[in-house]
């Protein structure tokens, strides 16, 4: 099978490549590893007798631009067991902080928070992200992806609180929880970070300048073993259930293991897709296919170090509809190599394979190998890969990618892209040249356009503004130029521009308009967005209009949204679309959540498009250690309402060898 090696990299701004300074030279951009003596307390108040001789910094930056933010101190230290991390974050407001969150291994992108990442590998590409808010509640996100099952996903102790100055966070997280290379001393990269709710703004310990060779460095770190006993964590699962024809019932089982303290097994038996809630797609119009996105544990797990093209991704594991036996693998290769490899059974119908590895060249180069097969009684047999290398220079990073398929039905084909991205100060900048043949087809993978070749540019800038009612404007242009490949026929050629301004007290105010004439027809689109507080994912309303014109015929969607908290463990959300395009259809979901305490809740969600209604509503008791419990009303992803009730149970079970 050929593969063809272009210039490529990750689209990451932040968190890339970088080399490793010398542990003799202590610089701003790094802080010493200190064993503890004394274990300290993590009660969430932060005392200068346990914290003040444990190394430490203060100051923060804005992430994009390098202005300071409003600043705090931290202090970091660890011992064989634990990295222990506290934060003394100040505020000019601390009675308008947000911790609305309270609960462990939830997301805290709405609340003031700060975060602590960690890459003990010292290579920038696996960091472990570990944030606490001023409530204690916890966000962890282990290098890879993991589901959220509390026995899979593993946890840390924190607590926090509000002062009258701020907030201040104590952690103690286990070396376990964490993939880690041999024990022994190494330099390990890191950085802090304070998230500010009100500006939506993230703040770095260390201005990076988009230099990821700035990423600071936590320097003669003598890393233990994890500690861990290897073992076998087992989920077996079984529900049963009548609905209004028939009565139902099904088991299956999962299981996941360590095969060292790099790599990890995932394996699945008849999974249980049928009461996991899929996402819903908007009603707005696309020329092309799109894909919700991902919600099912099994590809959750690891499902980041399957990551390729931000565009066209090798695989897409909402290809997978379903199958009767799965497994997947992945972890990291000594310092420099990060794979995966998955696949799934459907038994006497299809087996799909994906198959990725990440090699780091260089400080500053990166190249990424891929493949995918498809074969089965239901669809043509298909194998596609891909290959791509990165380099970075400075604020520049270059990149080429180039993809090959070849299909029993639809024949060979290919697709090439390369170009550059361009970030500092707020400034980005993208270029890219890209033609792909009419025959390609990944069939595990998305390629929603085929058939064109030519270049298309963006360039955005957003700017932060310290006083006045205006605190951030964004301006933003982009073009392309496609032709068809096999005929060098116009194709596809248009610009879009968009400015957008958000006042200091939440509103956000978007203006965009977008011309495209695509194999003749003249789509021109004017889009108009207002929403308060931005980006508060518990409490606001967002309206969006778009009016135009499309293939030839008037466009017009209106959308609202509104989140609301009506009591402090009570969440309600609300999406109301309508678009009319040759035709009038509608679209209204309502979700709600009621937590009953820290790991059971009563959900819902009703979803009415066009003429059919789905609802269902569910009892669980899971997001902790231990058996699960749901009881679930009706089928989550039906098209139309079911009259079903399902009772369904999990059993961790935890083999120790």
């Amino acid at each position: 099978m050929r593969l063809i090696v272009s210039f490529a990299c990750l689209f990451a701004i932040s968190l890339s490549l970088a080399q490793d300074p010398s542990p003799a030279k202590l610089d701003p951009y790094e802080l010493p590893a200190t064993k503890v003596v004394n274990k300290p307390k993590i009660d969430g108040s932060v005392s200068v007798e346990e914290w003040g001789d444990l190394p430490s910094g203060s100051g923060f930056f804005d992430k994009n631009t390098g202005t300071p933010v409003e600043g705090g101190t931290f202090w970091l230290a660890y011992d064989d067991k634990f990295i222990y991390f506290a934060a003394k974050m100040d505020s000019k407001a601390p009675k308008s902080l947000k911790a609305t969150e309270y609960r462990s291994n939830v997301s805290l992108r709405s609340d003031d928070a700060v975060f602590l990442a960690v890459d003990v590998f010292g290579s920038l590409t696996n960091f472990n992200t570990f944030g606490i808010n001023a409530r204690g509640a916890t966000d962890i996100r282990i290098a890879g992806g993991r589901a959220a099952k509390r026995e899979w996903l593993g946890e840390f102790l924190a607590n926090g609180r509000v002062t009258d100055a701020g907030y201040e966070v104590e952690a103690q997280i286990p070396w376990g929880v964490m993939r880690l290379p041999e024990a022994g001393k190494r330099n390990a990269r890191f950085q802090v970070v304070r998230y500010d709710s009100k500006t939506q703004r993230q703040g770095d310990w260390r201005f990076t300048q988009q230099d990821s060779r700035l990423i600071p460095t936590w320097s003669g770190l003598d890393l233990p073993k994890s500690g861990n006993q290897r073992s076998i964590k087992l989920l077996p699962f079984a529900y049963g259930g009548v609905s209004k024809d028939s009565t139902i019932a099904n088991a299956g089982l999962d299981l996941k293991t360590s095969l060292s303290d790099r790599i990890d097994l995932v394996g699945t038996v008849n999974p249980d897709f049928r009461n996991i809630e899929n996402q819903v797609l908007s009603l707005d119009f696309s020329y092309f296919e799109r894909l919700a996105g991902e919600s099912r544990p099994f590809f959750l797990e690891g499902g980041e170090y399957f990551r390729t093209s931000m565009d066209a991704p090798l695989f897409a594991s909402q290809r997978i509809r379903k199958f009767d036996v799965g497994f997947k693998t992945f972890g990291q290769i000594g310092d420099k190599s990060d794979f995966s490899l998955l696949n799934t059974i459907d038994l006497g119908v299809r087996n799909s394979f994906a198959g990725i590895l990440k090699h780091k060249i260089s400080p500053t180069t990166s190249a990424t190998f891929g493949m995918t097969s498809l074969a089965g009684t239901d669809t043509s047999d298909n194998t596609a890969t891909f290959a791509s290398l990165g380099h970075q220079i400075g604020n520049w990073q270059l990149f080429g990618q180039h993809m090959l398929s070849r299909d029993t039905s639809q024949g060979n084909g290919s697709r090439f892209n390369t170009g550059g991205v361009y970030a500092k100060d707020g400034l980005l900048g993208i270029f890219e040249y890209v033609q792909v043949s009419p025959q390609f087809l990944p069939r595990l993978g998305f390629a929603p356009q085929r058939n064109y070749k030519g270049p298309a540019f963006f360039i955005d800038k957003t700017k932060t503004l310290p006083k006045g009612k205006i605190m951030e404007t964004q301006l933003s242009f982009g073009a392309h130029d496609y032709r068809t490949y096999d005929t060098n026929q116009q194709y596809r050629q248009g610009f879009n521009a968009l400015a957008s301004a958000t006042t200091r007290d939440g509103i956000d105010l978007d203006l965009a308009y977008s011309y495209d004439k695509f194999f003749g027809s003249h789509d021109q689109t004017l889009f108009l967005s207002v929403e308060k507080p931005r980006g508060d994912r518990y409490r606001h309303w967002q309206i969006d209009a778009i009016l135009g014109n499309i293939s030839g015929e008037p466009y017009r969607s209106l959308r609202g949204v509104l989140s609301y908290r009506p009591l402090w463990n009570w969440q309600v959300d609300l999406s109301l679309q309508d678009v009319r395009h040759f035709s009038n259809t509608t679209q209204a979901i309502l979700s709600t959540v009621y937590d009953i305490g820290r790991d059971m809740s009563v959900s819902g969600r009703m979803v009415r498009s066009g003429s059919d209604t789905n609802a269902y509503l569910a009892f669980r008791k899971s997001g902790s250690k231990g058996a699960e419990y749901f009881v679930i009303l009706g089928n989550p992803n039906a098209l139309k309402f079911e009259a079903a009730l399902v009772l369904k149970a999990v059993l961790p079970i935890e083999i120790k060898f």
